[in-house]
């Protein structure tokens, strides 16, 4: 078996590694809740931009509270980004299958009959079907033990992963 050649290094023994690679740690207590609760693993991702590899030190005022910052910015922004996402995402959801309320077929998502392209339908029903099998949510139970596994689109879209309600918005109805 392959022998890593890193090991692991205690909370301690990382802030340590940081101020010998020339960042600076004005207060202990707060690296050592940082390292022990996001992880040095991650917080180091936010200091590449201020790391010289070809010296293997932090540029002059490399300070731990500054990565700390960006890595709280980062999350803050994240978080903002991905309420929106979220949101948006439901509309997308709920506007697909309003566009197929047309057929008035709630069983649409099963007849190929009514895609123009055949082999991204398909290639969508095969990622469906894997979705529906993978979930364990209540209503996709309920319409298997009530409705002969039958599950209407208004279901389905709610477990359809975001990549593949794009590709069925992308794919015309005959």
């Amino acid at each position: 078996m392959y022998q890593y050649p890193k090991k692991f290094l205690s909370v301690e023994q990382l802030i340590q590694k940081l101020i010998d690679s020339g960042m600076i740690i004005t207060s202990p207590s707060e690296a050592r809740t940082a390292l022990t609760t996001i992880g040095y693993y991650r917080l180091k991702g936010y200091s590449f931009h201020k790391f010289d590899s070809s010296i293997k030190k932090y540029v002059k005022s490399t300070t731990f509270s500054d990565v700390l910052k960006l890595y709280y910015f980062d999350s803050e922004l994240s978080h903002l980004i991905f309420s929106y996402l979220t949101q948006i995402e439901i509309a997308l959801r709920t506007r697909l299958v309003n566009s197929f309320q047309i057929t008035q077929d709630a069983l649409i998502l099963n007849d190929p009959s009514f895609f123009k392209d055949k082999n991204l339908y398909w290639k969508n029903y095969t990622n469906i079907a894997s979705e529906i099998n993978r979930s364990n949510d209540i209503f996709i139970e309920h319409n298997f033990n009530n409705y002969d596994g039958a599950i209407p689109i208004w279901a389905t879209v709610e477990i359809m992963s975001f990549g593949t309600i794009s590709n069925y918005a992308l794919n015309e109805i005959s």
